[in-house]
């Protein structure tokens, strides 16, 4: 369920042929007429200090984190690598949003964490961030709140805003036409660190495109 989390929301932003289908997947609510009011703020487009490249690491996203952050955030160092395909329900997912790796707390709890890479092939080379403020503006995204990670855009954002039941889910604008999508959700124990681990991660993967550039 975690998986299908930014699928969902890319989805309803339109960037996938079943947008219309799209609602929130833990209430089963219809998300784009009944969401509460939009909450966050907006600011002008910041600009992208270096384009990044995500291609390599389309066949293997785990590999962009290292195994020594993801220890320090207390989850497994493997993750499970989801591609596009259709095969499985979880492939046709990673068909609407991208190619993803989902890990699992080492220590048996709930929480889990999501990275997705969003390029040109699955955004059909649309502005996700302008797109995501213009349904924030219409009331039709309750959550878009942006900010900068590691002098990239970013913006924590949601079809509802979970951030006090634990879930967090932030996008950042690594190049004119490539996103990542970084979750993590169901930290029933310690909700405020969802947010806190996302930007930890979605830092750590810069820096690493960044060297790889």
């Amino acid at each position: 369920m975690t998986m299908r989390r930014v699928a969902i929301t890319i989805a309803f932003l339109g960037f996938a042929t079943s947008a219309g289908a799209c609602s929130n997947v833990e209430s089963g609510t219809p998300s784009a007429h009944d969401s509460a009011a939009p909450s966050g703020t907006t600011s002008p487009a910041m600009a992208i200090p270096q384009q990044l490249d995500l291609q390599s690491y389309t066949s293997d996203p785990c590999a962009l984190l290292p195994e020594q952050l993801l220890s320090s955030l207390r989850y497994a160092p493997e993750g499970d690598v989801t591609l596009p395909g259709d095969e499985s329900f979880s492939q046709e997912v990673a068909g609407m949003s991208g190619p993803y790796c989902g890990w699992k707390s080492e220590e048996g709890a709930a929480r889990t964490l999501t990275l997705t890479l969003l390029t040109s092939e699955f955004t059909q080379g649309e502005d996700v961030f302008s797109r995501a403020r213009e349904l924030h503006s219409q009331g039709a995204l309750t959550l878009w709140e942006e900010l900068d990670v590691s002098e990239y855009p970013a913006a924590y954002w949601g079809i509802q805003d979970n951030r006090q039941r634990g879930d967090c889910a932030l996008l950042v604008a690594v190049s004119d036409q490539d996103f990542l999508a970084v979750s993590a959700d169901m930290y029933l124990e310690e909700p405020e660190s969802a947010c806190l681990d996302v930007e930890s991660v979605t830092k750590s993967a810069i820096d690493n495109l960044r060297e790889g550039s």
